[in-house]
């Protein structure tokens, strides 16, 4: 509510000073009890973090769908210690590269979203100029103790002798606070299949850091070759890893779906949390199993917990891959739950799983996607039914999607912030092969709280944090974001989009940033 001077002066009453003084004193109060309400929403303007290439030169940038579905194209991260971001993403660039030759890099950021130095290189897959040799998919953590963030990413390596052309692996780099590598250069997490053998993959990783243990747990999708595991049949496995970036024992499989030597099931798309008061992980993934009411090729989400703490790390804990979305009616592939994204409310001692999905009630249909929650309690038992949490388009529009989702929790708000990159109007289009749809992509946000009942929205409803060229123009998208929590009571929002200004033209994805508050 605002009020103005010049209704001030048309009271007439011997007390008007009085209201007048009581007025602005209730305004001054709320103003300070109330600073969420006042504030809640973008802090800033929209900050670009990458440079890749010349400006107005499309073939260099994080582009998202060179290896579809890329859910992390961007992540990012931040240091409570120094009050600093680290955005992280996978893009070629020049000179140095050439196009498709796809490394990670990094920006640091302050707390008010200002550039630290210019974005720097981490990767380095290969020799320069030969593009089979790439990375993608990066995840970044921060590590409290040592006061560093560990990248990981997945990438083709060039070493004679212990990797193939073509061969994708797991790898990671430890970066301190002021943006030097420290240890390691590039160094290997994962060992899929036997050595020197392209057949065999370890993809789409992520990471988290343990800080009771001062380790960090890798988790990724592959494939491997033992008595019971052949090419092809995709797993979640996970990685202990050290401070100093050593590996602590070997590779462990955590999912465990469908029969020993049968490709028909797969597991992927895994996302880790670490919960300090159980000292246990919960991983998610999605996954087709012939367990858990599912039948082949119906993808739910399923979760695992793990012991984080004494001498069993790693171990599984309560129920093998327990089921946590319930897409449409069970023994039925027409309907389904994936890439799912995982954060811990150490506050009240509870998760939030969040996931992409199609359903049959609450007016959605098949193929009118949008994104959705569970919240666990600490030990993992689910809390109240799963939530729909976007509203993107009309009920049963088919035409409007949403993917990529990725959520982080704010202990300062007591609130877990969701993301998506999302349509809310979407149309067909005819060309000379097939049917497809134009539609303006777009980053959302929706503030989400668990309680003993389940997950519950809060604040606005599908907030638009991103606004990539003009409003209305499907010719630019902000697709794939990432979220963490950061100084007081702001988020931090990384994504890869096409813009109309600062030089960068229509199809020149760079990796851009938005402050938000609750």
């Amino acid at each position: 509510m605002r009020r103005s001077s010049s209704h001030e002066k048309t009271i007439t009453w011997p007390w008007r000073g009085r209201v007048a003084v009581l007025a602005l004193s209730l305004a001054l109060l709320a103003q300070v009890a109330l600073p969420n309400a006042a504030q809640a929403g973008p802090v800033g303007g929209l900050i670009r973090l990458s440079q890749m290439g010349p400006n107005g030169n499309p073939d260099y940038g994080p582009e998202p769908f060179e290896a579809f579905p890329v859910t992390n194209t961007v992540a990012v991260a931040f240091s409570p210690d120094t009050s600093t971001y680290l955005a992280v993403w996978a893009s070629d660039s020049a000179p140095g590269l050439g196009v498709d030759e796809r490394e990670i890099w990094g920006q640091r950021l302050d707390a008010n979203g200002n550039a630290l130095g210019g974005d720097f290189r981490i990767s380095q897959m290969g020799q320069d100029g030969l593009a089979d040799y790439r990375a993608f998919w990066p995840a970044v953590t921060y590590n409290t103790k040592a006061h560093e963030f560990l990248v990981v990413w997945e990438a083709v390596d060039q070493v004679p002798g212990a990797i193939a052309p073509n061969e994708w692996e797991i790898y990671g780099q430890r970066i301190s606070a002021s943006g030097a590598q420290v240890g390691a250069d590039d160094f290997r997490i994962s060992q899929m299949g036997p050595k020197n053998n392209p057949a065999f993959d370890a993809t789409s990783p992520s990471v988290t850091y343990n800080s009771g243990l001062n380790e960090y747990l890798v988790v990724w999708e592959g494939d491997t070759y033992n008595l019971w595991k052949t090419n092809g049949e995709y797993e979640v496995y996970a990685q202990r890893i050290s401070a100093a970036g050593s590996e602590i024992g070997g590779d462990r499989q955590i999912s465990e779906v469908g029969k020993p030597l049968d490709t028909s099931f797969l597991a992927g798309a895994p996302d880790v949390a670490y919960n300090p008061d159980q000292g246990e992980y919960l991983v998610v993934f999605h996954a087709d199993d012939n367990a858990n009411g599912l039948v082949n090729d119906e993808f739910e989400v399923l979760g695992q917990r793990l012991s984080a703490k004494g001498s069993n790390v790693g171990s599984q804990i309560g129920a093998d891959d327990f089921r946590i979305s319930h897409m449409g009616p069970d023994v039925n592939s027409l309907y389904e739950g994936e890439r799912p994204g995982v954060a811990y409310d150490p506050v009240n001692r509870r998760y939030l799983v969040v996931w992409e999905g199609d359903h049959h009630q609450g007016g959605v249909v098949k193929g009118d996607t949008e994104v959705w929650g569970q919240g666990l309690d600490k030990s993992g038992a689910l809390l109240g039914p799963m939530t729909r949490l976007s509203q993107m388009g009309a009920a049963g529009d088919t035409w409007v999607d949403v993917f990529s989702t990725d959520v982080a929790f704010q202990p300062s708000v007591g609130s877990f912030l969701v993301t998506w990159s999302g349509t809310e109007v979407g149309k067909p289009y005819h060309d000379d092969f097939m049917e497809d749809w134009m539609a303006e992509y777009e980053v959302y946000v929706q503030e989400t709280k668990v309680g003993s009942q389940g997950a519950t929205e809060t604040g606005a409803d599908d907030a638009m944090v991103s606004h990539m060229g003009p409003d209305g123009d499907t010719l630019y998208d902000g697709f794939v974001p990432s979220v963490t929590a950061g100084s007081g009571q702001e988020f931090f929002l990384a994504w890869a989009g096409d813009h109309n200004s600062g030089g960068v033209v229509e199809g020149e994805f760079e990796a851009w940033g938005q402050r938000w508050k609750k």
